[in-house]
């Protein structure tokens, strides 16, 4: 038997080891590749991004208003505010003006309805009383018996026609139990208005105590000619009561220039004082302009000047579009594809005072990862313009789909 030499073993080959070592790498090259891939799918993919496209605003432009030339005055539109102001802005007597907020303030105690006639108020002696005051200090009037039933309706157009004094204090005491507490909730009223410098004094005007400012009394007019029964009303050139019978509306510009409202004002303290209200069609949309002109020699030059003023407002109004259907509003930015676009449905316009800036908002809605496409006009947000107090809006479409992030995307190496 040969005896094998130690230095023999080196030529030795050992085959099941080798094979063991290569299985092991091949082991952990698997178990690497699965921990990447789970850690991949693993991963939390990266937000869709989206962008609003900035829209340049509609600048403003000069408006020439027709202004008096002594005295204060403003003028506004319903459903846009006060729009402008002349002079010092500081509080006058309103004279008979001051009746727009008497009718506003019973209205929000006993509220009505185009059509109807309200419940109906007793004339009692104190009404008397107070009439035959008012005829002696020879104030507007209407006259009034004992008994005398007259529904609040009535009442309002003799507020408001022939602007009897009486009446404002007969509506007064009956919607707040007292002038004085008439007084008191005009007063906190009035400030929720935005009329910062008006007191009230009387429900009448009468008293030379009962002030404010034309800016006041614009928004006063803006809020009264809002309101349909008042609109109604004041439009009216004249009406049937109880007791007095036929009375007529003392505007006597009812119905010239458009001018459907609302009241005048005339005092020793006051001068002539003239709040006006006149509608025009524009682009289909119909305007109730006011104006408001206090401080005159007298009320025949308060009348006269509102004429010019208040047609000179309806030049300042004119139909724009802010955004046109299919125009890109915005963008979302997809990471695994290209960016899409975001797109206005239909046409956002309206009819605005140019003279203050004017601008459409865009409102995008996140998009997560989506579970599957989101196609091509869905719709993702909202785009809306104001219109003074109307609002338009149009639905933001996508243009074009947002699919699923693909599979081999997710493997790519972080730093991509």
């Amino acid at each position: 038997m040969r005896v094998v030499e130690p230095h023999e073993f080196k030529d030795v080959k050992h085959p099941k080891k080798k094979r063991g070592r290569r299985n092991g790498w091949r082991t952990v090259i698997v178990l690497v590749a699965l921990l990447y891939v789970a850690t991949s799918l693993a991963r939390p993919l990266p937000a869709i991004t989206s962008t609003a496209t900035a829209l340049t605003p509609l600048e403003s432009k000069k408006i020439t208003l027709r202004w008096p030339t002594h005295g204060q005055a403003a003028v506004g539109a319903v459903g846009y505010g006060v729009l402008g102001t002349y002079g010092d802005q500081k509080a006058l007597p309103t004279a008979s003006v001051a009746k727009v907020m008497a009718a506003l303030a019973v209205l929000k105690q006993k509220p009505l309805k185009v059509g109807e006639k309200g419940p109906t108020i007793v004339i009692t002696q104190d009404d008397v009383d107070y009439y035959q005051k008012v005829v002696s200090e020879d104030g507007s009037n209407v006259p009034v018996a004992v008994g005398e039933e007259i529904t609040q309706y009535e009442a309002l157009q003799a507020l408001l026609l022939p602007s009897a004094n009486n009446m404002a204090h007969t509506l007064a005491v009956w919607a707040y139990g007292s002038e004085k507490q008439y007084t008191a909730f005009v007063n906190n009223f009035s400030k929720t208005l935005g009329m910062n410098n008006a007191h009230f004094d009387d429900a009448s005007g009468y008293s030379p105590e009962t002030v404010a400012s034309s800016e006041d009394l614009a928004r006063l007019a803006v809020n009264a000619m809002d309101n349909p029964v008042i609109a109604e009303i004041v439009a009216q050139p004249d009406a049937v009561i109880p007791v007095a019978g036929r009375i007529y509306n003392v505007n006597a510009l009812l119905g010239r220039d458009g001018i459907v409202g609302v009241k005048t004002g005339n005092t020793e303290q006051a001068g002539g004082v003239f709040m006006a209200a006149a509608s025009r069609d524009i682009s289909g949309q119909r305007i109730v302009a006011v104006s408001v002109i206090m401080g005159a020699t007298n009320l025949g030059e308060a009348m006269r000047n509102s004429v010019p003023l208040i047609n000179s407002v309806f030049d300042g109004f004119e139909q724009v579009t802010l955004v046109k259907a299919s125009q890109v509003v915005g963008t979302y930015t997809v990471p695994w594809g290209s960016s899409v676009n975001v797109t206005a449905k239909q046409d956002v316009k309206g009819v605005v005072w140019r003279g203050n800036p004017i601008k459409a908002d865009i409102a995008l809605r996140p998009i997560t990862v989506p579970q599957e496409p989101v196609l091509a006009q869905t719709q993702v947000g909202s785009i809306q313009g104001s219109f003074g107090r109307a609002q338009v809006d149009s639905a933001a479409l996508l243009a074009g789909d947002i699919q699923q992030p693909p599979l081999l995307w997710r493997f790519r190496p972080r730093f991509i």
